[in-house]
């Protein structure tokens, strides 16, 4: 996801990551978060890490159907301190949210 950006950090990174589970039959690849649907999002929170500045943010969009429960969880055994800043319900079957995230001192 950073390979190409080596050592370079930034104030804001805004990710909208893929977030459905592997669907053999999709052809569209913008969609696929892996097996269960969080493990793009889940490699993106790690990598990310290292490429923002001191007190820099992620903005990040995703899906009830990523497992939120686990983005949570994700977010804090990675040690991010985060707010939901959105949330729309699409529905009832998906909600879209929008966290801010960033580092914990």
């Amino acid at each position: 996801m950073f390979s190409k950006l080596q050592e370079e950090k930034f104030d804001t990174i805004i990710c909208n990551p893929p977030y459905l589970p592997d669907d053999k039959n999709a052809k569209d690849i913008a969609l696929d978060g892996g097996p269960k649907g969080y493990e793009w999002s889940i490699a993106f929170l790690k990598q990310a890490k290292d490429h923002l500045q001191k007190n820099g943010q992620l903005l990040f969009l995703f899906s009830s159907l990523t497992n939120k429960e686990r983005i949570d969880n994700e977010l804090k055994k990675l040690r991010y301190a985060h707010e939901e800043i959105g949330m729309l319900a699409l529905g009832f079957f998906e909600k879209l949210y929008v966290y801010q995230i960033w580092r914990k001192a």
